[in-house]
């Protein structure tokens, strides 16, 4: 939480191997809605980093912003995909730890 949004970082990291130099970053930021049939996990915003090298810090990550329209505990998490230039990579997302938030999405 930062000046009354929710963000999450997400980066890619080199695990051994020939990996390309750079890889573009694609991050979606959920906030889990839940209604009389269930619960399910909503995409609130999107953040593409392109052509970034591995690792994190500032400029190797993308990060989506949501604004709260309140401070009603909210689950959120963020998921994470990377396509690596040049290279076979499978397609599927990463999705990161689930965390309650004091901001219910805008």
């Amino acid at each position: 939480m930062t000046n009354n949004e929710a963000s999450v970082h997400g980066y890619w990291v080199k695990d051994g191997g020939d990996c390309p130099a750079t890889g573009t970053v694609t991050v979606e930021l959920q906030a889990l809605g839940c209604s009389q049939f269930g619960c399910t996990w909503i995409t609130q915003e999107t953040d593409r980093a392109p052509d970034v090298k591995p690792g994190s810090g500032t400029g190797r990550w993308a990060t989506p912003h949501k604004a709260c329209a309140n401070n009603n505990s909210t689950g959120w998490r963020g998921r994470v995909d990377t396509a690596l230039k040049d290279f076979y990579d499978p397609f599927g997302w990463e999705d990161g730890p689930a965390k309650d938030l004091n901001c219910s999405p805008a």
